[in-house]
C-alpha cells in the first residue's frame, strides 16, 4: 500500500539516508577536526592570542600564507618603539635584542611592492620611531615576481579547500602519522629535541614558526631532519662557482634596476613622512657565496649595490662582505640567510660605527656582546624562552663542533 501524498518517509528510511550522509561525511569531518586541533583554522587574532598566552609557543601553518596579517596583528597589540621589517632575512630579529618595544615584521614581503603595501596597512595601525628595513638585493635585479594577493582580515579564519582536507589523509599514506594521531588519540609532536609549544603544522613537522614578538624559532636546526633538508645547500657550496654563474637570484650579468630604487625611495618617505627614522641595511651572505660572486667577475650589480642604497639619503649600511661582522660560514643557515648569533653581531656594529643612531640607544649593547661570545659558530642562539636541549647539528657539513646549548638570561 503506497504512502498518502505529503506524508513523511518512515523513520527507518530517515535514519538510513542520515546514516548514509554521516558516512559520506566523516572522512572530511575527521580531517577538519584533526586540522582545528593543530591550529590550522586558526584566525590571525586568535594565533596571536595564542602565542600571547603562551611565551614557549611559535605558530607556522603547512597551507595558508598568513605571515602578514599575523605580524600586523602582532604590531597592532605590542605598539612597538623598533620594527625589524623585510622577507624571510629578517626573522631573526628578537625582542630580547632591544631595550625598547619590539616587533619582527619579517616573512612580509617577496617585492617591493608588497613591502609598499604592507607599510601602508602598518602605519594605519601603529607608528614605529624606528624601523630596521633589512633589503634582498634581488627585489632590484629581478623581474617583478606576481604581488601576493589581498591581506586577509585579523579575525577572518582560513577557509579550507578540498584539496587541503585531503592533506591528513596524504599525511597518514606517507607515515608522516599515525591513525591516532589523525584521531586525536595521541598527540603530534615536533621532536624531542625541542620543548617550545609548536601550533600549526609546519610548526609541527619542520620545526619552524613565528614567535610571539614576530621573529621565528627555527628548531630545525636541532633536529635529525637538518641534514637531509639542507643538502641541497651542501652542493652549492660543493660546486659554488658553478653554482653562480647559473641563472636565477644570484645569477651573473644582471643590473640594479632604477625604477626599483626609487620605490624603495617612496616608501622611505611613506615611512618618514609618519615620524619614523629608516635604517637600511644590505645584509651579509655566507662567505663561500660572497667569494664565488666576488671571483666570477660577473656579480658587479651584487658588489654596486651597497652603494646605491646610501645614497637614497637614509641612514645606511653596506654588509654585503660577511668579514666585515666577523661572521663565519657555520653562523649562517644557508646561502644567505643569517642566524640570530650573525644578527647581534650585526645589530652591535651599526652601534659601533653609528653611536648617534636612534637605534644605537634601543639596543642592548652589554647582553648582545655576552651571547654573541657565547654563541659564537652556532646559527641559532638559544635563548631563554628557547627551550632546547640538543647540540644544533653541523647541518651544512662544513666540518665544526657546534657548543652545547647553554640558554642565556
Amino acid at each position: 500500500m503506497s504512502s498518502k501524498p505529503g506524508a513523511l518517509p518512515p523513520p527507518r528510511f530517515l535514519a538510513v539516508c542520515l546514516g548514509l550522509v554521516a558516512l559520506l561525511w566523516s572522512p572530511l569531518l575527521l580531517s577538519y577536526r584533526y586540522l582545528a586541533t593543530n591550529g590550522e583554522t586558526l584566525s590571525p587574532v586568535k594565533i596571536v592570542d595564542r602565542l600571547e598566552h603562551q611565551p614557549e609557543a611559535f605558530y607556522r601553518s603547512i597551507m595558508h600564507d598568513n605571515l602578514r596579517e599575523t605580524a600586523l596583528e602582532i604590531i597592532r597589540r605590542r605598539q612597538p618603539e623598533v620594527i625589524a621589517l623585510g622577507s624571510s632575512l629578517t626573522l631573526d630579529f628578537r625582542e630580547e635584542y632591544f631595550t625598547r618595544p619590539f616587533a619582527c615584521a619579517g616573512g612580509v614581503m617577496d617585492t617591493l611592492a608588497d613591502g609598499d603595501e604592507f607599510v601602508m596597512r602598518m602605519l594605519k595601525v601603529a607608528q614605529p620611531k624606528v624601523v630596521l628595513f633589512i633589503l634582498n638585493f634581488w627585489w632590484f635585479t629581478d623581474a617583478e615576481v606576481p604581488r601576493r594577493g589581498s591581506l586577509a582580515g585579523p579575525k577572518e579564519s582560513p577557509r579550507l579547500s578540498f584539496s587541503q582536507l585531503r592533506l591528513p589523509y596524504k599525511q597518514l599514506s606517507r607515515k608522516e602519522i599515525t591513525a591516532g594521531q589523525l584521531f586525536g588519540w595521541e598527540p603530534l609532536h615536533a621532536t624531542n629535541a625541542i620543548d617550545n609549544i609548536p601550533l600549526g603544522l609546519m610548526a609541527h613537522f619542520d620545526h619552524v614558526g613565528r614567535r610571539s614578538d614576530g621573529s621565528q624559532l627555527n628548531g630545525l636546526v636541532f633536529t635529525d631532519k637538518a641534514w637531509d633538508f639542507y643538502a641541497p645547500v651542501r652542493q652549492r657550496f660543493a660546486h659554488v662557482d658553478a653554482f653562480v654563474l647559473e641563472s636565477g637570484r644570484f645569477g651573473p650579468d644582471m643590473q640594479i634596476r632604477p625604477d626599483r630604487l626609487t620605490l624603495l625611495r617612496r616608501i622611505i618617505q611613506r615611512l618618514e613622512t609618519a615620524g619614523t627614522h629608516v635604517i637600511l641595511v644590505n645584509p651579509p651572505m655566507a662567505p663561500p657565496l660572497v667569494a664565488a660572486m666576488s671571483r666570477s667577475g660577473r656579480h658587479q650589480y651584487y658588489f654596486q649595490f651597497g652603494d646605491a642604497i646610501q645614497k637614497l639619503g637614509a641612514e645606511a649600511y653596506d654588509f654585503r662582505e660577511p668579514a666585515t661582522l666577523g661572521i663565519p660560514a657555520a653562523e649562517f643557515a644557508d646561502t644567505h640567510h643569517a642566524g640570530n648569533t650573525a644578527y647581534m653581531r650585526l645589530l652591535l656594529e651599526i652601534a659601533k660605527r653609528s653611536p648617534a643612531s636612534p637605534l644605537a640607544g634601543q639596543i642592548d649593547q652589554p647582553k648582545l656582546a655576552e651571547w654573541v661570545q657565547r654563541f659564537a659558530g652556532n646559527t641559532v642562539a638559544i635563548l631563554a624562552k628557547d627551550r632546547i636541549r640538543t647540540r644544533e647539528t653541523d647541518f651544512l657539513g662544513l666540518g665544526v663542533q657546534k657548543a652545547a646549548p647553554a640558554p642565556g638570561p
